[in-house]
């Protein structure tokens, strides 16, 4: 049995060589799908061995993972966003699943999250699962431009691993900015395609019950000031792009 480790990228010199290093070992072929890097992810990836392709302009989320996963040769698919580094115990029970003659056709991968280098157990940041880990065919990313899902095949048997996957979220105040104006920019198109109107009642109490959920539902006060940064932080993206939206709604109406 071969694995295929694939991902996309834009703009991540300053991870993906530790992506990479972390499956060189285990990956009988490494594939990266970039969408017009404009800093060393590209060469970084080659230098680790890496097939690149350029589909550029960016497809959107989940098309755009498509694009890697159509390009996999292996049995087996580990996909991983750019950002994502896959730990040594996750490495031992990717190789012994793919020795079971009875193996699952689609595994979910457990996630912790490091958020500004620390490691943020509570807030909805860790103890999640998500499609990682895959038969060639048995699914593929649904196509929504942002926060896409695994779709698995029908009739495709699906299980969990409870080794991590460390995802390394944001390095850095700066980052996170950047990372979140992007990402509002995308969410923001997308609930306007959805018809969703802007109005003052989501834009006051939608971040006020996102830190809520965060802060105290989902037990971010655990994480003590990181806790209370990261839920800030959520709150704060939910201004964003109802503010997004209203700004595109006006756009059209011109």
């Amino acid at each position: 049995m071969s694995l295929s480790v694939c991902s996309v990228s834009y703009n991540e010199e300053w991870i993906i060589g530790k992506t990479l290093d972390a499956v060189k070992d285990i990956a009988d072929e490494m594939i990266l799908v970039d969408s017009g890097s404009t800093d060393r992810t590209v060469e970084i990836a080659k230098s680790f061995g890496a097939k690149v392709f350029e589909v550029s302009p960016y497809k959107g989320c989940g098309l755009q993972k498509n694009e890697a996963i159509e390009r996999c040769t292996g049995d087996w698919i580990l996909f991983l966003d750019a950002d994502e580094v896959v730990t040594d115990e996750l490495k031992e029970e990717i190789l012994r699943i793919m020795k079971l003659p009875q193996a699952a056709d689609v595994y979910k991968v457990r996630f912790e999250s490091y958020c500004f280098g620390r490691l943020v157990k509570y807030g909805g940041w860790s103890a999640f699962y998500k499609v990682r880990f895959f038969k060639n065919g048995g699914g593929k990313f649904s196509p929504h431009i942002i926060h896409s899902y695994f779709e698995t095949r029908e009739n495709a048997l699906v299980e969990k691993i409870h080794q991590n996957i460390k995802h390394y979220t944001y390095k850095d105040i700066t980052h996170y900015i950047n990372k979140s104006n992007r990402y509002t920019n995308e969410k923001a198109l997308m609930l306007y395609e959805k018809g969703k109107r802007p109005n003052a009642i989501k834009l006051f109490f939608s971040p006020l019950l996102r830190f809520f959920k965060s802060y105290f539902i989902k037990l971010g006060i655990l994480d003590g000031v990181d806790g209370l940064v990261m839920s800030l932080l959520g709150s704060w993206y939910a201004v964003l792009q109802y503010l997004k939206l209203r700004e595109v709604w006006l756009e059209k109406k011109k």
